[in-house]
């Protein structure tokens, strides 16, 4: 299993700027890829084959009402995109979970454990 902590993830709302027609990837959601990478920089794994489950908690930064499946996105191409997994469609089990957020001040947080399924996990 693959354990991280990581920033509050922005919102899908946020996560893409347009110029013209071109389209690309706020300073928020850039700033949250480097997180992820930066968290998986020390840690020796291969990338995970076959389905995968995927347990996200969150904390917000903030007493502000959200969206809890606005942040999904980022976090899932994030992984796929450091070579957690080969695509986002391995993702078979997804779980995500608000706690309470973290104290002021603190931007809030996220969990993120990403484990491989076997045929077992499948049958339950």
């Amino acid at each position: 299993m693959i354990e991280l902590r990581l920033p509050y993830p922005p919102s899908v709302n946020t996560l893409w700027r347009r110029r013209g027609r071109r389209y690309f990837l706020s300073k928020k959601g850039q700033l949250f890829r480097a997180a992820v990478f930066g968290a998986l920089a020390n840690m020796h794994y291969k990338p995970l084959e076959g389905d995968v489950a995927v347990e996200i908690e969150v904390a917000p930064p903030d007493r502000l009402r959200r969206d809890i499946d606005n942040i999904i996105k980022i976090i899932l191409d994030s992984l796929q995109l450091a070579k957690v997994f080969h695509d986002d469609s391995q993702v078979s089990s997804l779980r995500v979970k608000r706690v309470p957020r973290g104290p002021q001040g603190s931007g809030g947080y996220s969990i993120v454990r990403i484990r491989g399924l076997d045929h077992h996990d499948h049958a339950q």
